[in-house]
């Protein structure tokens, strides 16, 4: 089963907590046109949103069962599993499993991976350290 990351999955050690050791092996380039990457309201991830452009990500083919459902806790209550088409480098048109907000933001700025690794990153590793990777869902309810 394939799924798309455009997030924090993106970055290799959020991945390896989430997905298990199992996850070592890198992604596919893939990009997801007719969206826009921006943060989700309140918080230091992103969620994408219907708009102009194109959002940069990762396709991973083969995950298992087991890695879905952790991927189900870490994204949390908040979002849907939704089929997308993506397109990897060549251009091949390939379908793909990505999680989407159920309540979209209506203003919200861009979010950068980058940033996000110099200001968040190592909070969210704690997290997952000590909870697993049912962290977003968890302090989602603890958050209010």
């Amino acid at each position: 089963m394939r799924h798309f990351f455009y997030g924090t999955l993106l970055d290799p050690d959020v991945r390896n907590r989430v997905l298990g050791l199992a996850a070592r092996a890198e992604g596919r380039p893939a990009r997801l046109d007719g969206y826009r990457r921006v943060h989700a309201p309140g918080k230091g991830y992103p969620v994408v949103i219907p708009g102009s452009g194109s959002v940069a990500g990762l396709l991973f083919d083969g995950v298992t069962p087991r890695q879905r459902l952790r991927i189900a806790a870490f994204e949390g209550t908040g979002y849907r599993k939704v089929l997308m088409t993506v397109t990897v480098a060549d251009g091949q048109a390939l379908t793909a499993w990505a999680f989407l907000p159920l309540r979209p933001p209506r203003f919200a700025a861009e979010w950068s991976l980058q940033r996000w690794r110099k200001f968040e990153k190592v909070r969210l590793l704690r997290l997952l350290d000590t909870r697993g990777p049912a962290v977003r869902a968890r302090s989602s309810r603890s958050a209010g």
